[in-house]
């Protein structure tokens, strides 16, 4: 009888610990709170690295508390951008953070701006725009998506309770910091480049059949095109320029470079890329939604600056600026591209604006013309 009763009692205590155990994860996540998404928890202590691409927008009101001055927002063009890259460019500035996150829309990045500027701390934004602002629809995309759903969840809701949050607050805990050691191997980006597009001769052969394919219409001239074709130029990239500069905040707006060779791909991807792009040639219509942009930035004030760092012709033509036919090699070519921000050499006016298109289109054609792919130049770099 006392046996039995005593094997009741192990067995109750092992429940209760087993309960307990199972509930430690849970009271974990709700006590440090890392994405600050509840009026309780620890307050957030991020590292000083990028975080794995599919935290960066989840972490935006965590970076907060960081109270930067510098704020990064884009795609995962830009998301390779260390904070030391930024301190180095601009050196004016001192807590810098990158909030750029995978197929960025204007929706999202004026969630994120909401976040940042009653806080005020921030000087500057630099804001990536790439074509994905072409979109004509307010759909968040995957990584909007999530942050989206855990950001805006009740206080008791769990879209966090994920091994590594878990892990993460444990070590926020331990050390200080929201920094699982798991992720010490995945500090990589996924738009990271291990080697540059100069030397992946699997790239440079998609690059040499895209121009000719399409080597009769690439740069060729479309229909016209109006800003009221791109609504979301009005409604948040408007609103996000005035509400940073009624903030005195400096804002600088960057046009990411390509390859020449690029708008030739783009036009083999349009079938299946989230940007509507209309029938004809693609790089066309790129520039008449940047012309649309840079007249909302004239609109806005002295402020905001507008940028074409491909007005460089090394980003014409240089692979080994790029990992892809998108996405720059890190840490040369977003070094580079800081570089003409931060110097002002790629500031593009109105007045100049035409000469900019003109000098890319014929860019383009020179690629076409030489009819050796992809790596013929017609200019050097």
């Amino acid at each position: 009888m006392q046996r039995r009763h005593y094997a009741r009692r192990q067995f109750g205590w092992a429940l209760a610990a087993a309960f307990m155990l199972g509930a430690l994860p849970f009271l974990t996540i709700l006590i440090v709170d890392p994405y600050d998404t509840r009026p309780w928890g620890l307050a957030p202590v991020l590292a000083d690295y990028n975080y794995p691409d599919n935290e960066r927008a989840k972490l935006r009101r965590a970076f907060v508390a960081k109270r930067p001055d510098l704020i990064l927002l884009g795609g995962s063009t830009v998301m390779a951008v260390t904070p030391q890259m930024l301190i180095q460019a601009f050196p004016n500035r001192t807590v810098p953070a990158n909030l750029s996150y995978r197929r960025a829309t204007p929706v999202d990045l004026l969630d994120t701006l909401n976040e940042f500027l009653p806080i005020g701390s921030v000087r500057q934004i630099i804001i990536s725009l790439d074509y994905t602002g072409m979109r004509s629809d307010e759909t968040l995309l995957e990584d909007a998506t999530a942050a989206d759903r855990l950001l805006h969840s009740g206080l008791l809701h769990m879209p966090d309770y994920e091994l590594a949050a878990v892990l993460g607050s444990w070590n926020r805990v331990l050390t200080g910091r929201y920094d699982p050691p798991s992720w010490a191997n995945s500090r990589i980006s996924s738009v990271d480049g291990r080697v540059p597009m100069s030397r992946n001769p699997s790239e440079i052969r998609k690059l040499d059949a895209a121009v000719r394919a399409y080597s009769a219409a690439a740069a060729t001239i479309g229909p016209p095109v109006r800003c009221g074709d791109y609504p979301l130029v009005h409604r948040y990239y408007r609103t996000m320029l005035r509400r940073a500069v009624a903030k005195g905040v400096q804002v600088d707006v960057v046009f990411p470079p390509n390859p020449a060779a690029t708008y030739y791909v783009m036009m083999e991807r349009r079938a299946n890329s989230s940007t509507r792009f209309a029938p004809g040639a693609v790089l066309p219509q790129i520039m008449a939604f940047r012309r649309c942009v840079l007249e909302e930035a004239v609109q806005a004030g002295p402020l905001v600056s507008v940028h074409a760092p491909d007005m460089d012709p090394a980003f014409s033509y240089d692979l080994s600026l790029y990992r892809d036919p998108i996405h720059l090699f890190p840490p040369i070519g977003h070094d580079r591209l800081l570089w003409s921000v931060a110097t002002g050499r790629s500031k593009v006016t109105l007045g100049g604006f035409a000469l900019y298109e003109a000098t890319i289109l014929e860019r383009v054609r020179r690629v076409k013309m030489a009819g050796r792919g992809a790596n013929s130049q017609g200019e050097k770099p």
